[in-house]
């Protein structure tokens, strides 16, 4: 949790500074007016929390949060106003200005503390509740442009120039390490594609196994991605899909029924064909139930290779719909469990082990199998540094291509 302070007294200022950092706070700036820290607070997203003293030069700590709440910024910080007035409507006025809270001056330090740590706590529930919002979103989109999909009557088929009918093919693949025998015959996959495909209403499909490396494409296009990891064998599994933008926009096109769909509709619909055949996932492994960490995504890329050539232990099978080329990949990366401290773990990595307190351990801090995000982080490494937690972290990491491809959570 990132904080900042202002305050136009240079000694109160020094004090409270080494009395946060004491407490393991990350103060990332101090300030004497109160237009300075608006204006760190306008520009940096990622300051959390700001302790204002009330009366400062320029602007006061009640004006800095009435331009916050004017700027629609204001729900992503808490400010904690500290003044010496205890009047009951000082209290009032600087909360129904804006801020989260309000101490008055002399302060206890243990008070202060224990209003820094429900501030770290309402913190973290905004961040999760804004990131499944944004999920919910994308999910809700999905599901209406599936919905529409699947509305249509029954029966209704696409079809596209120069196309003809076609089965899987079942061929065999090679090139493959031995653990990847773990995965069921290349045919499932070939055909659990196959099928998602056609139940979008996509008919004429060709498929051909690919045993032999395809040339790089260097052209623009669109990749989606869904992984699984599979802790019993210690594997990610990964489904992904590509295809030159011309390519996409054609498939798509013939989907939705749009002469030119748009970039949104390409990704929103790609990314469903990875969680339908990711939903499969008898098809692509042997294993018990896999692990899901990820929402599955689709981007818009300006290389095409610069992605691939991150996917290790590649199956692949094309499907041809009409003119369009359609490329799948099921892929396997190993993903042994490290032991790392605080100090050494990376956004986008895997808890394998429930992080509990140190001297209660039925207190969960950090259940098994959540993603790590800079905020987290920053949570487990306070626990550390208070003695709460153990300095030893059972770590799963990302495959290079899921480091590429998701963004920062």
């Amino acid at each position: 949790m990132k904080v900042i302070i202002a305050e136009d007294d240079l000694v109160s200022r020094t004090v409270l500074e080494g009395l946060l950092k004491k407490n393991g706070c990350n103060v990332v700036g101090t300030y004497s007016t109160g237009r300075s820290a608006l204006a760190a607070l306008s520009q940096n997203a990622d300051i959390h929390v700001a302790l204002l003293d009330w009366l400062m030069p320029e602007m006061s700590g009640v004006e800095v949060c009435k331009q916050l709440m004017a700027k629609g910024i204001k729900e992503e910080k808490h400010i904690i106003l500290i003044s010496t007035q205890t009047d009951k409507k000082y209290i009032c006025e600087g909360l129904d200005s804006g801020a989260d809270d309000y101490i008055t001056k002399p302060y206890n330090d243990l008070e202060l503390i224990s209003r820094l740590k429900v501030a770290e706590r309402k913190v973290n529930a905004y961040h999760k509740l804004k990131q499944y919002i944004g999920d919910l979103e994308t999910l809700a989109r999905r599901n209406n442009l599936l919905g529409e999909l699947t509305g249509r009557s029954v029966g209704a088929t696409t079809q596209l120039k120069a196309g003809t009918p076609g089965t899987t093919s079942p061929h065999t693949f090679t090139g493959l390490s031995p653990s990847a025998a773990n995965l069921q015959a290349a045919v499932q996959f070939e055909a659990t594609v196959k099928a998602t495909l056609e139940g979008l209403g996509l008919s004429n499909l060709t498929a051909q196994a690919i045993t032999t490396p395809l040339p790089p494409k260097e052209e623009p296009g669109f990749i989606a991605w869904a992984p699984l990891f599979f802790p019993d064998k210690g594997i990610w599994v990964e489904v992904i899909l590509e295809a030159t933008r011309l390519h996409a926009q054609t498939i798509v096109g013939a989907v939705l029924e749009e002469a030119a769909p748009s970039d949104q509709s390409i990704i929103d619909l790609f990314s469903e064909f990875t969680n339908v055949i990711r939903g499969s996932s008898k098809a692509l492994s042997d294993s018990a139930a896999p692990i899901t960490p990820f929402v599955p995504l689709a981007v818009a890329c300006e290389k095409i290779s610069s992605y691939l050539m991150l996917a290790q232990r590649k199956r692949c099978v094309q499907f041809k719909i009409g003119t369009a080329e359609l490329n799948a990949y099921l892929t396997e990366h190993e993903a042994p469990v490290a032991i790392k401290t605080h100090k050494t773990i990376a956004p986008m990595e895997l808890i394998a082990k429930t992080l509990t307190a140190k001297d209660t351990p039925d207190q969960m801090l950090v259940a098994q199998w959540t993603v790590l995000n800079p905020r987290l982080i920053e949570r487990i490494t306070n626990f550390v540094q208070s003695d709460t937690a153990e300095d030893t972290l059972s770590i799963i990491t990302p495959s290079p291509f899921a480091q590429k491809m998701a963004p920062t959570v």
